[in-house]
């Protein structure tokens, strides 16, 4: 998928919930996408590792989508333009890594990441994280599963391969 704006991302992120049969979950999660700000990070040109945070470095979440608690009370999603090209086909596809990204937020899991021994240690807590947010927002609200999964593991992704595109933060 292409967009032109970070505002035409949230539109199709909205119209996909529109479509969600789960009426009761619908109002909450557009108060949540109204009160959020939305970025594309554009593609960059790879450069070394620099500065390293609990969450990594800007450049390990180049091609990711994540989200970050402000200290308003609202939420700033960033999904990266190399991310939204290579695996979100749909806006199904858009709405599933922005459920997926509120989830890490509700479970504490941006919280952890400061709690654990070593240096693999955040992507592991991830990759766990993932597996039952993703397990839980497939049999809640897609049942028939969102082409993100082809994508992302088909045979030619680098996720397949032992790389760590990764869905979330």
């Amino acid at each position: 998928m292409k967009f032109e704006s970070a505002e035409e991302l949230k539109l199709a992120i909205l119209s996909a919930a529109e479509r969600l049969e789960k009426r009761e979950v619908f109002d909450k999660l557009i108060s949540l996408i109204k009160l959020s700000s939305f970025s594309i990070i554009p593609k960059k040109s790879p450069q070394p590792q620099s500065r390293a945070s609990a969450r990594g470095s800007e450049d390990e979440l180049e091609g990711t989508a994540y989200i970050k608690a402000t200290s308003y009370g609202t939420y700033h999603v960033r999904f990266y333009e190399s991310f939204i090209e290579r695996y979100l086909k749909t806006d199904e596809d858009c709405l599933f890594i922005m459920l997926h990204e509120l989830e890490h937020l509700r479970q504490g899991d941006h919280h952890r990441v400061g709690l654990t021994a070593g240096p693999g240690d955040h992507q592991l807590l991830n990759i766990v994280a993932d597996i039952l947010i993703n397990s839980r927002l497939c049999q809640q609200f897609f049942p028939r599963g969102v082409p993100f999964f082809d994508t992302f593991y088909s045979p030619s992704s680098s996720a397949k391969r032992g790389g760590q595109p990764n869905a979330s933060d």
